[in-house]
């Protein structure tokens, strides 16, 4: 019924990107003053926005149907 889940390297590389991104930004003094979230609740918002999303793109039928390789 489920297949296993594969995560390819573009998956990956967008992950690291969402969780890259934030810390590269609050390295910047301008962006940390101006900045109302932290650096690490920025991280956590995007870990969790990818944990729902990739398994949707992932599993969904309408995906699949969507994006033909």
């Amino acid at each position: 019924m489920y297949s296993k889940l594969v995560i390819t390297d573009a998956q990956q590389a967008g992950l690291a990107i969402v969780i890259i991104d934030p810390i590269f930004a609050y390295q910047i003094p301008l962006a940390r003053e101006t900045s109302v979230d932290t650096a690490l609740g920025d991280i956590i918002r995007n870990m969790v926005v990818c944990a729902l999303w990739i398994p949707y793109f992932l599993k969904s039928e309408r995906m699949q149907a969507t994006f033909v390789r």
